[in-house]
């Protein structure tokens, strides 16, 4: 009868630890499925943020384009004013030239004269 009744507990503790385990293994399926989902969502989410900031960083890159080219556009203007006024400067000094060399020559045929 010990051994019968060994059996009959042995048999009992299997069939806890069974119903145990397959409770437990319920659970953490269900807390996994749960965490599968929120893995997803965070995906998602995450997809999106990447996808606001490639959209950022391409309209900042058309910007700093756009802005390249005002400067580069900036700099040949700079560039077309210093030229005309260092022309504007040769000219300016070669009008006192001639001016000043007109009144030597004015003064000297004035002196010859006389």
């Amino acid at each position: 009868m010990s051994t019968e009744l060994l059996l009959a507990v042995n048999g009992f503790l299997t069939l806890v630890l069974g119903v145990s385990l397959r409770a437990l293994a319920a659970i953490y399926a269900s807390k996994f499925k749960t965490l599968e989902i929120a893995k997803e969502d965070m995906q998602v989410r995450v997809q999106k943020i990447e996808d606001v900031q490639g959209s950022k960083i391409d309209q900042l890159t058309k910007e700093f384009g756009r802005m390249e080219v005002k400067i580069d556009e900036m700099k040949n203007q700079l560039i077309t004013l210093s030229q005309n006024f260092h022309k504007l400067k040769n000219e300016e000094s070669s009008l006192v030239s001639a001016t000043y060399a007109l009144l030597k020559f004015l003064e000297r045929n004035e002196k010859s004269a006389s």
